[in-house]
C-alpha cells in the first residue's frame, strides 16, 4: 500500500494531522483566554511564541509545549472545570492524534522503506 495507491487513506491522514494541529493551536489560545492560570502553569505555550527563535528560550518553549501536550493527551485536569468547549477540544486532539498515529503505522507496516543500491 502506498500513498499513491490509496488516496483516500492519504487524504484522511492529512486531514487528521491538520485537525490535530489546528485543535492544538486553538487549545493554547483558548487556555490563554479562558483559563489563564492553567495556561501559565503549563508554561505559557503558544506555537508562534518568540521564545523559540533564540537558543536559550528554545528549550523553555519546548518544555512548555510538551507540558501542554501532556495536559491535552494524558491529563484529566480539564474535567474539574466542566467546560464543554474545553472537553470537546481535548477529545478532538486525542482522537485526531490517535487516528494520525494509527494511519502512519499502517502506512509504515504495509509500505516498508525501499533502499536503492
Amino acid at each position: 500500500m502506498t500513498f499513491h495507491s490509496n488516496p483516500i487513506l492519504c487524504t484522511v491522514l492529512l486531514l487528521s494531522g491538520l485537525t490535530y494541529l489546528g485543535a492544538f493551536a486553538y487549545l493554547t489560545t483558548y487556555l490563554r483566554r479562558a483559563y489563564t492560570m492553567t495556561w501559565v502553569e503549563l508554561g505559557e505555550f503558544t506555537p508562534w511564541d518568540a521564545r523559540r527563535l533564540n537558543p536559550s528560550g528554545l528549550i523553555e518553549w519546548c518544555v512548555a509545549g510538551v507540558r501542554t501536550l501532556g495536559f491535552a493527551l494524558f491529563s484529566n485536569q480539564y474535567r474539574t472545570v466542566q467546560d464543554r468547549r474545553l472537553t470537546f477540544l481535548i477529545w478532538l486532539i486525542r482522537a485526531s492524534a490517535a487516528l494520525s498515529l494509527a494511519l502512519m503505522l499502517v502506512f509504515m507496516a504495509f509500505n516498508p522503506i525501499q533502499r536503492h543500491q
